[in-house]
């Protein structure tokens, strides 16, 4: 009785300690398996960060690049225009120095006929006050 006794709680304890090793082995595994998972998890959040930070950096370049181009392109059309406006402008003052022209000349072909008129009659009188 004693003997059985004996190896029952020889079993029992034996038992307890195989249960307790399995317990701590799967404890063990778990916590493995858990750690591999985080480090897992914080790559790839690493990576996500990582990928946001890119696409950031690449929208900003890019914004960066629209904003000069629109830059530019308002500057042309402001020099353009500027142009059109110098040209309209230059067209005007060419039309009224036509006009002009055209008057000075006209007054001049007439003024010629006069000018033949007065050296006429200053020789006239200048041959009278001689005689």
């Amino acid at each position: 009785m004693r003997r059985t006794q004996a190896a029952t709680i020889i079993q029992k304890y034996q038992r307890m300690y195989v249960e307790r090793e399995h317990y701590r082995q799967k404890q063990a595994a778990a916590l493995v398996m858990q750690t591999i998972l985080r480090a897992y998890m914080a790559r790839q959040k690493y990576q996500a960060l990582l990928r946001e930070h890119k696409a950031i950096i690449i929208q900003k370049r890019v914004r960066g690049w629209l904003a000069r181009c629109w830059y530019k392109r308002c500057l042309e059309a402001i020099v353009y225009l500027q142009c059109c406006i110098r040209r309209m402008r230059a067209k005007r003052e060419l039309k009224k120095l036509k006009i002009e022209a055209r008057s000075v000349e006209h007054f001049k072909k007439l003024n010629k006929g006069m000018e033949n008129k007065i050296m006429q009659l200053q020789r006239k009188i200048d041959e009278q006050v001689m005689f």
